[in-house]
């Protein structure tokens, strides 16, 4: 019988990748893909895409090129919009929930926040910049 990679209880369940997770995570992590933001790995060494499956999230998916970015814009749609993410890393076949796998991974947190302090603030509209102009 196999430990949850992610919780460490015991399941049955067959591995996902190299790893293997009980009822419970598959729940969640479920959960999450149906109403939170997707990060995941289009093919080994590709780029990285986003997808926002909540409806009413105000901001929009896509894609980044590199890992930190990635997960930099996950982070930033989950704060702004209330939502969990889940990253899928396919080099190994693990799925985390965002915020754990970046508390995990102490050296890629720092980059992510690092990266998420170059977010500029949000532009002025269009009005804003003429009656500055004027």
């Amino acid at each position: 019988m196999a430990e949850c990679a992610r919780c460490g209880a015991f399941t049955d369940n067959g591995a996902d990748g190299g790893y293997h997770y009980c009822d419970d995570c598959l729940a969640d992590f479920a959960t999450i893909e149906q109403s939170g933001v997707v990060v995941e790995q289009a093919t080994e060494g590709g780029a990285y895409h986003l997808i926002v499956t909540d409806g009413d999230a105000s901001l929009d998916g896509g894609q980044e090129n590199s890992q930190v970015d990635a997960l930099a814009r996950g982070k930033y749609i989950c704060d702004e919009c209330g939502l969990d993410g889940v990253f899928k890393y396919a080099p190994t076949g693990s799925t985390w929930v965002l915020s754990e796998y970046l508390q995990a991974h102490p050296s890629i947190r720092q980059d992510v926040h690092e990266r998420l302090r170059r977010v500029p603030d949000e532009s002025p509209g269009l009005l804003d910049r003429i009656r500055s102009f004027l």
